[in-house]
């Protein structure tokens, strides 16, 4: 059971780290083709989740653990 339940914490963290560089991708792809507003409001806070979860640091106990876990 703790095996299954580390492997779904591991698929849900990489889902969120999959979606966190889709939105800044989409974000710099959008300041680059339509309006410069958009790297502010998209781009750069995915940018700054991702470094700080890239860090270790994410404001709560869990995102660390996920992060660990999404690692391997």
């Amino acid at each position: 059971m703790l095996i299954a339940a580390k492997l779904l914490i591991g698929l849900i963290a990489a889902l969120h780290l999959h979606f966190l560089r889709c939105i800044a991708i989409a974000g710099i792809y959008g300041a680059a083709t339509a309006a410069r507003r958009i790297l502010f409001v998209q781009a750069v806070p995915a940018l700054l989740v991702l470094a700080l979860l890239w860090l270790g640091w994410a404001g709560c106990d869990s995102m660390p653990l996920l992060l660990r876990a999404a690692r391997g």
